[in-house]
């Protein structure tokens, strides 16, 4: 017997009869909290996974109460967009062509909504894919906690992604 099970709204997979079982045992496992690998992890670009370890020790800062995952063509205009909606720092970490990127943003925003351990500070309403899809660059913005003296930042003023990578 062939079906089809969904991972998301986007990605249909024809898979047999176990496969489905095995795929939606694993699923709830991970909404108990007790599996902790995303689905879409498994066919993540192998870059952009070496990156998630960093993307997580940046992010998991407490001076940070929540961060973006995003996609853009043009860094200089986003990040004013992201800055008038209350986000301080933007910082690009990949380009690539459109197709690449859109991927990547899907793959990452899915990771820091379901597997890791800062998807409470992920704000990312959507599941990525949507926007522009010229998009040639992945970003990640943040929002923070209240501060005192920007000073207390200074080191996060500078991009901790260079030289940005290249999927």
């Amino acid at each position: 017997m062939v079906v089809y099970f969904c991972i998301g709204v986007w990605r249909c997979l024809k898979v047999d009869k176990l496969t489905v079982l095995t795929l939606s045992f694993l699923s709830k496992l991970t909404f108990l909290g007790i599996f902790k690998v995303a689905l879409t992890n498994t066919v993540m670009n192998t870059k952009l996974k070496a990156l998630i370890p960093q993307l997580e020790a940046l992010l998991s800062k407490e001076t940070y109460s929540g961060f973006y995952i995003g996609k853009t063509d043009d860094c200089n205009s986003r990040s004013c967009d992201h800055e008038n909606e209350g986000y301080a720092f933007f910082w690009e970490f990949a380009k690539g062509n459109s197709e690449t990127i859109n991927q990547g943003e899907i793959d990452l925003i899915n990771y820091f909504k379901e597997a890791s351990n800062l998807k409470d500070k992920c704000l990312n309403e959507k599941n990525g894919g949507a926007g522009n899809p010229n998009a040639t660059y992945l970003y990640v913005t943040v929002k923070i906690k209240g501060i005192k003296q920007i000073d207390e930042l200074n080191d996060d003023l500078l991009n901790p992604f260079e030289p940005i990578i290249e999927l």
